[in-house]
């Protein structure tokens, strides 16, 4: 209870921010008004194109052990998860969990593993291309952004740490080491299958094109002066940033994320605030068209909620 408390007076006191960054900066947040309908609806086609590869990349996840998703099933799945995100944070992954385990009886293990192999290459796609980008601009002689290379590079040799690293070089001794074994164990079952994670790598660069293309059309319109690589770093920052769901909504985190990337390329708060308004307004455009209809027929038509438990 406590918790539920503190979490939406956090999001209120994120509301009151809000809107006194608005107040502080309302020539930046005047330009929204500029942003026009064609390249508005260029920038939902782009969040349509990054939720749509998110459902094939669960339907690939999953198919790992046997289940065959329906086109309704991924699909509306993903859109489930942000709508029911978006209220409770991390609570569409556990009405996915639920459907999955009632529907398909996939055990929360085997569910845990998915999310695992599905974060890694996801972590790993968006500090890739990110980590391109930032190399392309400084070959063109954009400026050298230290901290956000040395970042994304990280981010990428981790992944091939963890491909060669082996669970059992991990001492006893370490904390939580028997669970970051298991991890180590289930991310390397998603490794041995070469097909599953080729299909998690190909489908996840296509939902960073759509995610990265987003950002281009709104840094086109809104801050035209930016180098094209900022969309491919806040796309990668933003994504990072959504792990972090405090408040309902996420809220916070989508501006931070965007304010992270665009500062590096001298677009001001005020400017960044803009940027994620646009991205926010659009995703909650996309979610909302599908959301609801997804809650009714997967979760209140297969009686998920009869049951608590469940």
């Amino acid at each position: 209870m406590w918790l539920t408390i503190a979490k939406w007076s956090f999001f209120a006191a994120l509301i009151v921010a809000f809107g006194w960054a608005i107040r502080e900066n309302q020539d930046s947040f005047a330009r929204i008004f500029e942003f026009g309908f064609l390249p508005f609806i260029g920038v939902l086609v782009c969040i349509f194109i990054f939720i749509f590869f998110q459902g094939l990349i669960l339907k690939e996840s999953v198919r790992h052990f046997g289940i065959r998703l329906t086109s309704s099933e991924w699909f509306g799945l993903i859109m489930l998860t942000f709508f029911t995100n978006y209220f409770v944070p991390f609570l569409g992954f556990g009405v996915r969990a639920a459907y999955l385990k009632r529907v398909h009886s996939l055990s929360l293990v085997n569910y845990s593993k998915t999310l695992i192999a599905i974060l890694i290459v996801e972590w790993t796609v968006y500090a890739g291309m990110a980590l391109i980008a930032l190399v392309i601009l400084f070959g063109q002689g954009g400026e050298f952004h230290m901290f956000l290379t040395v970042f994304m590079a990280t981010i990428v040799i981790g992944f091939f740490v963890t491909v060669l690293f082996r669970a059992e070089w991990i001492p006893q001794f370490v904390p939580m080491s028997g669970k970051v074994k298991q991890i180590l164990l289930d991310w390397r079952d998603y490794v041995h299958d070469g097909r599953t994670l080729s299909l998690l790598f190909l489908h996840t660069l296509f939902q960073f094109a759509g995610f990265a293309g987003a950002f281009f059309i709104v840094y086109t319109v809104l801050a035209p002066q930016t180098p094209w690589a900022a969309s491919f770093v806040a796309a990668a920052m933003t994504d990072f940033a959504f792990l972090i769901r405090i408040a309902p909504a996420a809220a916070g985190s989508l501006e931070a994320g965007v304010y992270l990337a665009s500062q590096a390329f001298g677009v001001d708060w005020g400017m960044s605030l803009v940027i994620a308004t646009v991205i926010r307004i659009a995703i909650i455009i996309v979610f909302l068209a599908f959301g609801p209809y997804f809650f009714w027929s997967l979760v209140m038509r297969r009686g998920l909620l009869v049951n608590k438990s469940n």
